[in-house]
């Protein structure tokens, strides 16, 4: 075979390669959301903000994420104490009481949750609160972290 043929042949291999890598770029689904599928951002476009809705949606943003931190942190700080009563004589009264109380705090996180709504749909002018009603309906599967894709066997 002379060469001409071999380099031909290669530089045909390399572009169904490429093609084949195209390909699977395009149809491999992604894990999470890209960037501009972010809830914030998939929240603006349903309901079509306008700039000013998008500022006091951006404040909005601000506030609810430092709640939910703050809880996350009291929840972190329960679970410690509860699974570091593992390693000793462990009270029982304890225990339950470190339940309840992240059962509380859980709760909390839900409210914080449901208070963020209920001012996002302050912001909606009238036009604005069927998309939102509709939005409402999926709105777990938007916040939802993505699920690891299942591995195969």
């Amino acid at each position: 075979m002379s060469k001409i043929k071999i380099i031909s042949f290669a530089a045909v291999g390399l572009l169904v390669l490429n093609l084949a890598l195209i390909a699977v770029l395009f149809t491999h689904k992604k894990h999470g959301p890209l960037p501009a599928e972010r809830p914030r951002n998939i929240i603006i476009e349903k309901l079509k903000f306008d700039d000013d809705q998008i500022k006091e949606y951006d404040k909005l943003i601000i506030e609810h994420r430092s709640a939910i931190e703050k809880q996350e942190k009291e929840i972190l700080s329960n679970k410690n104490r509860l699974y570091s009563s593992l390693s000793g004589n462990t009270d029982s009264l304890l225990v339950i009481s470190l339940e309840q109380q992240l059962g509380l705090l859980q709760i909390g996180i839900e409210q914080i949750h449901y208070k963020h709504f209920q001012q996002i749909k302050n912001l909606c002018r009238p036009d604005q609160l069927d998309p939102f009603n509709e939005l409402m309906k999926n709105v777990s599967a938007i916040f939802s972290p993505p699920r690891p894709m299942p591995m195969k066997k």
